[in-house]
């Protein structure tokens, strides 16, 4: 059973929500994205909010409208909803997307099968975006790659780089763009290395995964600013400094 925490109210400013599922580090404890909330009512951009949030997110309820208006039907409003599904496939997200409405918002459209099936096909369309396509199978069938062996087993790794990644990390997630980021910073030769916020953008598998390759360094100095780090493995450091309010 998993408790969440809803970002409305005084909780839509999602720097406070994350404040206090970092206090409790509960695995069951999350939040729950209430997306009018904090993009329309609090202003947060979704990369805003997905970056506070991060893995807590295990679900997400959506009401399009307008910041001083009523609500609209999906899609008809001012919610961000590329940006938002953007923030999503970030993290990775696989959990819930529901639809808040309720029939008497708006006379006329209290149809529910009608606000259901036009929300149904307003998510279709983000359904079928694909952020990589050409996808190719290796020999043995057990996997999917993003480019065929054979054009590539001659190139260099920074070409092999090149052709996968588009200018500017244009086809990368927030969260590619952060392992990749932190792949180059461990291929480094340096003494000291300061990550700054290493587990933002990421899935919860993959940001424990990264937890557990940074507590394994011990050939340099390490220096991690973060507030998403799990506090079970916060003993794995030499030293914890606590920074409250800022201060």
């Amino acid at each position: 059973m998993t408790l969440l925490l809803e970002s409305t109210g005084a909780l839509a400013d999602t720097k406070k929500l994350v404040e206090v599922l970092d206090y409790f580090a509960c695995d069951h404890l999350a939040a729950c994205w209430n997306a009018h909330s904090t993009c329309l009512m609090q202003g947060e951009t979704p990369e805003q909010t997905i970056t506070n949030l991060g893995a807590y997110v295990r679900h997400v309820r959506i009401t399009d409208g307008t910041a001083l208006g009523g609500p609209e039907l999906t899609g008809e409003g001012e919610l961000p909803l590329q940006a938002l599904m953007n923030a999503l496939r970030s993290v990775n997200y696989d959990g819930f997307v529901s639809l808040v409405w309720d029939p008497s918002w708006v006379a006329g459209l209290d149809d529910a099968e009608m606000i259901l099936t036009h929300f149904a096909v307003c998510m279709a369309g983000f359904q079928r975006q694909t952020r990589r396509k050409n996808l190719y199978f290796n020999a043995a069938g057990t996997g999917q790659y993003v480019w065929k062996k054979d054009v590539v087993i001659d190139c260099t790794f920074p070409q092999v780089l090149d052709r996968m990644v588009e200018e500017g990390g244009a086809n990368l997630s927030g969260g590619e763009k952060k392992r990749v980021c932190l792949a180059r910073a461990l291929l480094r030769d340096t003494e000291l290395l300061i990550l700054d916020e290493p587990l933002a953008n990421l899935d919860g598998e993959t940001a424990e995964r990264i937890e557990d390759l940074l507590l394994s360094i011990r050939d340099r100095t390490l220096l991690v600013v973060s507030h998403q780090f799990s506090a079970g493995k916060l003993p794995g450091f030499d030293q914890v400094v606590d920074m409250a309010a800022g201060g």
